[in-house]
């Protein structure tokens, strides 16, 4: 490495002598240019000779870029210009020697300021200001491939680099964040906050400092040092102010104007006006100027798309750090207030298409007045939504507007308003679409019809309209017996008794809104096999043995599998909610959330063993409750969710979320080579269900008794939950009485062949003689049912059904005990035949 020459160091100084007129600038950089020219320690780790001359080159470049300030002058804002400055050398030099060069230039920048810091020959408060905060002087400048390409000079100079041009060293945070490189372990860089005032900048520094840590090694760039949060920490102050949107978006880069107000200066400064303000601002600075990193999203069907982050995403999170800061620090202010948007709702990732869409947030309470707006954002709370749900902070819409007229708009806001009391709000927004085709093509029908005189009876929907919303609905989704068109109709009968006595709907209305020969596609639900079952336990026991997270999903599968308790009631339960245990009895009481209940508070008795099951998922989650946010530590079944994750621990923390769940559950059927789609968790509940009552039968237990233990009613549990059974025991059970002794003599046959006879016994069968060949006799009770004369057919099943509901009816409303008697002779009777023609029906023989 050759030294560089006594004449050319001379030649230096008096470029210095010709260029600088403050005496004091040329002494100090005289002397500074001298040392640097002779100790060439900093080209130590170069071999080539010609480093030399590049070192040479940046010793004049120097000279040009600091001699340009004096040094009253120097301060933040002169060295952020001269590194910016030493950036636009390298990017407009053509050849590597000056490219080379200005690595040199940068470094011996740093070390002038640093030079002078050390003994300032004249004190200024910025200088002052810069001694206080040299450690900002060792950052290393921000290298991009994008930047030459993709970003403006001004975006380089102000928003995308270590020295913002003309920045406030007090506005100034540097930002340590781990490194992916291997030469570093962490990377130090500078996050702008303009025009930030003392309470702001704190605020966005809590901000950046609730962001999950990045480790190194795990890619990813740390959140904060992104191009799109440096944008909206660069413009939060400018936000804050009011702009006129069709003028100042071209000067957006000069000071703010038209200030209305100061900048806040604490929480309670910031209200729903600033949050709608701050909005528009960054939706407006999105659309004109653009600076989103992309993200590699890859969809299901392989082919990769481009996800592009948004700043009113990152006002989101900041409004949402800002709801859990007052919650958590207990400050009695709601940013929100007189609206129902919350931290819960800004989470959701619907948000902003319903703000900008004109939703009006509201939390649904039929105890409150039914909202005049026409376009309803629904957020599902915890507490007011199914205790099956742990999917919570959703958004339901109800857009009033699709309804063409305005009258049936408003009667269908006040039956979703009052009728959510009752059911869930998904189940609402179901009725709500098939209402809205309902009146819609009302509105269509009229439009129509207009000119042609139809006599309604004074009702306002007539049978011709009714009949032709029947045709279309089954004419587009196929058969009467389709679900679909069987819940289309169920929810707008129901909403037609809601309006009944306002537009004098008569009675013969509904009967267009049956659907006639309907059947269930199966009865029963999807209990688990044995074989399946045998399976599925032993991978609940490895769950057993694992870890902690493991033990709680086997705790969760077990109490489903074991009680009567639903998936949302187990994962819903509260720390609390065990109220008592019995040794003696070897059982324990607890309470929680029943659906049956309307979502109301209930007491179960548990055995023993249960109680230690969830005593146990108490202590599991007792170190997760202590950082769990206040309404989440009320729950046993918490897990920590990244997608909750600000950086503080107590917002790290939610409930087992279903999908986690079913998830786990759909591992454990591919590790026993179960068709996935085979089963589900609620699957395990049926099962216990079956159990229950299959033995309970056996064992002649009280249908009352078989309810409260399966905490549900018979109907419900064979329509829903239970296997197919075999016909007798099904027949028993729907009947709630014995035919194990019931003899009955008569025949099943052909359809037909019961038309030619004589019908007997209003309907249920025919009598196979010309006159009764047991009149007069002893036996002249249920004389046909029990005469070898009768005979009955596969068509009179719903009869029979029908009998044995009526004769169970009159059972429970008779007090006389023989009359009782004789009900229940005439129902055993009954229910026998049901039976054999519940058994020909599974087999399918026809005769």
């Amino acid at each position: 490495m050759n030294k560089i020459p006594t004449d050319r160091i001379n030649e230096l100084k008096v470029i210095i002598a010709n260029q600088l007129s403050d005496s004091i600038s040329k002494d100090i950089l005289s002397q500074f240019i001298n040392y640097k020219a002779t100790d060439l320690s900093i080209l130590k780790n170069y071999k080539s000779n010609s480093i030399t001359s590049s070192y040479y080159i940046a010793l004049t470049y120097l000279i040009k870029i600091v001699g340009s300030h004096s040094i009253r002058e120097l301060s933040w804002k002169s060295y952020c210009y001269d590194i910016n400055y030493i950036s636009d050398i390298y990017n407009q030099s053509i050849t590597s020697t000056i490219k080379q060069a200005t690595k040199f230039m940068r470094i011996l920048t740093k070390e002038y300021y640093k030079f002078v810091l050390s003994n300032p020959p004249i004190i200024t408060l910025e200088i002052i200001e810069l001694m206080e905060n040299k450690e900002l002087l060792d950052l290393k400048e921000k290298v991009t491939n994008r930047r030459p390409k993709e970003y403006s000079t001004f975006v380089a100079k102000n928003i995308f680099t270590n020295f913002p041009l003309n920045s406030n060293i007090k506005n100034i945070y540097i930002y340590k964040y781990q490194s992916n490189s291997i030469e570093e372990k962490s990377v130090d860089t500078t996050i702008y906050f303009k025009y930030a005032n003392t309470f702001i900048r704190q605020a966005l520094i809590n901000f950046i400092k609730s962001f999950p840590t990045v480790e190194a090694g795990q890619g990813g760039k740390a959140r904060a040092a992104k191009i799109h949060y440096r944008q909206f920490f660069y413009y939060f102050s400018y936000s804050l102010y009011a702009f006129n949107f069709e003028t100042s978006t071209a000067n957006i880069t000069k000071n703010p104007k038209e200030k209305i107000s100061t900048l806040p200066e604490c929480v309670q400064d910031f209200t729903f006006i600033t949050f709608n303000r701050q909005y528009r601002f960054y939706k407006m600075l999105d659309k004109k100027f653009c600076l989103l990193s992309k993200q590699k999203i890859k969809k299901k069907n392989g082919e990769i798309h481009l996800k592009y982050d948004s700043t009113l995403d990152i006002l989101k999170e900041f409004y949402i750090f800002l709801c859990r800061h007052i919650t958590y620090n207990n400050i009695e202010h709601n940013p929100f207030a007189g609206t129902s948007i919350s931290a819960e709702s800004l989470v959701s990732p619907h948000f902003r298409k319903h703000y900008e869409s004109g939703y009006y947030f509201i939390h649904m309470s039929p105890f409150e007045d039914v909202p005049k707006r026409n376009k309803w954002a629904i957020i599902l709370r915890k507490e007011d939504e199914s205790a099956d749900s742990t999917t919570t902070n959703e958004i339901t819409s109800f857009d009033f507007i699709e309804i063409h007229s305005k009258d049936f708009a408003n009667d269908l806001k006040k039956f979703i308003w009052n009728y959510s009391k009752s059911t869930s709000v998904k189940t609402l927004k179901r009725m709500f679409y098939n209402i809205k085709i309902f009146l819609n093509l009302k509105h269509e029908y009229e439009t129509i019809h207009k000119k042609v005189l139809l006599l309604r009876n004074n009702s306002e929907f007539s049978e011709d309209f009714m009949l032709f919303y029947r045709d279309t609905i089954i004419g587009e989704h196929g058969k009467s017996t389709n679900s679909t068109t069987a819940h289309m109709f169920s929810h707008v009968r129901i909403f037609l008794k809601y309006i009944q006595n306002k537009y004098n709907i008569l009675q013969n209305i509904f009967l267009y809104l049956q659907l006639r020969n309907t059947v269930r596609d199966k009865i029963g639900g999807n209990p688990i096999s044995k074989d399946d079952f045998n399976l599925i336990k032993k991978e609940f026991i490895k769950l057993k043995n694992g870890n902690d997270l493991d033990k709680l999903y086997f705790i969760i599968f077990n109490l489903c599998a074991t009680t009567s308790l639903r998936l949302g009631s187990v994962v819903n339960l509260k720390r609390n909610c065990v109220l008592s245990v019995d040794e003696n009895k070897s059982e324990g009481t607890i309470k929680y959330t029943s659906k049956t209940m309307q979502h109301k508070k209930a007491e179960r008795t548990l055995t023993i063993d249960k109680i230690r099951l969830i005593e146990q998922a108490i202590e599991l989650t007792s170190e997760l409750e202590k950082n769990a946010s206040n309404e989440e530590k009320k729950y046993i079944f918490i897990t920590k969710i990244q997608k909750f994750n600000r950086g503080l621990e107590q917002f790290m923390v939610t409930r087992f979320p279903n999908k986690k769940i079913n998830k786990v559950f759909t591992q454990i059927l591919e590790n026993c080579n179960i068709d996935k789609d085979k089963y589900t968790v609620n699957h395990l509940r049926h099962t216990y269900k079956d159990a229950i009552w299959k033995e309970g039968i056996k064992a002649g237990i009280s249908t009352l008794v078989l309810e409260y233990m399966t905490d549900s009613s018979f109907k419900n549990d064979v329509l829903n939950y239970r296997a197919r059974t075999d016909a007798s025991r099904y027949a028993e059970m729907f009947s709630g009485v014995s035919i194990s002794e019931v003899d009955i003599y008569g025949n099943i046959i052909n359809d037909n062949e019961v038309d030619k006879l004589n019908p007997v016994e209003e309907g249920l069968g025919a009598c196979k003689q010309i006159e009764c060949i047991k009149f007069p006799s002893e036996d002249k009770i249920f004389r046909c049912l029990k005469c070898d004369s009768f005979v009955t057919c596969a068509s009179r099943l719903p009869l029979f059904k029908r009998n044995i509901i009526n004769l169970k009816q009159k059972i429970e409303n008779t007090i006389n005990e023989e009359e009782q008697n004789f009900y229940i002779s005439e129902l055993k009777l009954n229910t026998a035949f049901y039976s054999e023609l519940l058994e020909l029906s599974e087999k399918g023989v026809k005769r």
